[in-house]
């Protein structure tokens, strides 16, 4: 079976161990009506942010657009579905 998100969960991107440690130091939520919505942060000088649009944008996910929580019983029938658990 195929999925949308094949690509995030088999990328083999290399972290930087000195980057990573830089961008968490620096790290600031941004939120509106104290509702997160992104992280800005900057390492070398380099202004980062990363929010769920990033995210799909640089995944090709587009899934924007898509529900954004769940109800327990929908991912219990979904992974009962896909083989995942069982009943």
């Amino acid at each position: 079976m195929s999925s949308k998100y094949k690509t995030i969960l088999t990328t083999n991107a290399p972290i930087h161990q000195e980057t990573h440690r830089e961008f968490w130091v620096n790290d600031k939520i941004q939120s509106q009506k104290k509702v997160p919505y992104a992280i800005k942060s900057k390492v070398r000088e380099t202004l980062v942010q990363i929010s769920p649009s990033s995210i799909s944008t640089m995944f090709g996910l587009n899934d924007l657009a898509g529900k954004t929580s769940f109800e327990k019983y929908e991912l219990h029938a979904d992974f009962i579905e896909r083989g995942m658990m069982v009943n």
